[in-house]
């Protein structure tokens, strides 16, 4: 069986995008509705079963994962060919595919992630600081990611991205679209709708074609622009601070690792719009790396910024242990503090939620 799961920021895009099926074919949307998991199947283009399910704990991922195991087992006999799968907008396809995989099926599905994304909207969501309950597209108040993070992890994830044929958007529109689109999913086909077919899967070789163009996505002059920086010192806590907002504030993506000092394990840093997650590796490096995506980027005065971050020859020489005792302005992200957010940045844990 082929099995794509559907993601978009706007249930409606994903929704249309998967139709109502037709011959072999079903088609299962799940949509959040004032605390429930609506759940509606379509099996050859006719209805078949329509339910509501209670988010109890808030965690709808791990609801409609069960609800998911019990759904495949139940579309056995039918025999089909395909099942599309239209995920609500806080839900991650990256959760569902391992338990998918393992689901006892006749034979192993064929499963690939679809992110249906507008290119009228796409740069501003990706740029802003506006949080997914402020959008009404959680279940949970205590889900804190914004609109930028949660669409930048769409489009990590996804093995096609699709622009849905809903106007007629300029030719710049698009194509900064997809431009921005192959900085974020450099490994992900882009196609429009029209083009669209839910049966294809990008081939090992394609994958690897594609991951060997990302690489010259690196240090290009086009309006989308991505860079890499790294420093094998540590980064000064308070200055790193106190520069978020001329780099977190200027890109539309950032993701590494860093050290900080005074700090023995290196720190996970993911930035998307103004929301900055940070968590703890469980490893000790003394290299810090960051790869920073931006439109109409200046790479100059970036890596000037994250260059006055690192620990001076003076600095260095007070040692990791006069430094362990020092104030650290991200010891609440990392270290328990869920809430540390300004108007500015929000910066957060990695992985709470």
């Amino acid at each position: 069986m082929h099995i794509s799961l559907l993601t978009a920021l706007e249930p409606l895009l994903a929704l249309n995008l998967a139709g109502p099926g037709g011959s072999g074919a079903a088609v299962a949307s799940y949509q959040l509705e004032e605390g429930q998991l609506e759940r509606r199947v379509t099996i050859d283009g006719t209805l078949r079963d329509q339910r509501s399910l209670e988010v109890e704990d808030g965690c709808v991922s791990c609801l409609l994962r069960d609800d998911l195991d019990d759904l495949l087992v139940a579309l056995a006999p039918y025999d089909l060919d395909e099942l599309r799968v239209v995920l609500p907008p806080p839900v991650l396809a990256s959760g569902l595919l391992d338990s998918i995989r393992l689901a006892p099926l006749p034979q192993p599905p064929q499963v690939r992630v679809v992110c249906v994304t507008s290119p009228h909207t796409l740069h501003a969501d990706v740029s802003g600081d506006e949080l997914l309950v402020e959008r009404g597209r959680t279940a949970s108040a205590a889900d804190r990611r914004s609109v930028a993070e949660l669409i930048v992890a769409q489009l990590s994830e996804a093995d096609q991205v699709v622009l849905p044929v809903d106007g007629p958007p300029s030719g710049l529109i698009r194509g900064r679209a997809v431009e921005l689109i192959r900085h974020l999913a450099p490994v992900a086909r882009c196609v429009t709708a029209l083009d669209h077919d839910f049966r294809a899967r990008p081939s090992e070789a394609d994958r690897a074609t594609l991951s060997r163009l990302a690489h010259d996505l690196i240090g290009n002059t086009g309006e989308v622009r991505t860079l890499v920086w790294d420093s094998t010192r540590p980064l000064h806590p308070g200055r790193t601070r106190e520069a978020l907002n001329d780099v977190v504030g200027v890109t539309l993506r950032s993701v590494g690792q860093v050290r900080f000092a005074g700090r023995v394990q290196s720190v996970r840093w993911e930035s998307a719009g103004r929301s900055l997650s940070l968590g703890l590796h469980d490893r000790a490096s003394v290299h810090s790396e960051l790869i920073l995506t931006g439109l109409d980027l200046e790479s100059e005065p970036l890596i000037s910024t994250l260059d006055g971050c690192v620990l001076s020859d003076a600095e260095m020489r007070l040692g990791a242990a006069w430094w362990a005792t020092q104030d650290d302005p991200f010891s609440a992200a990392l270290d328990g503090d869920p809430d540390l957010h300004d108007a500015a940045e929000r910066v957060r844990p990695a992985g709470k939620f």
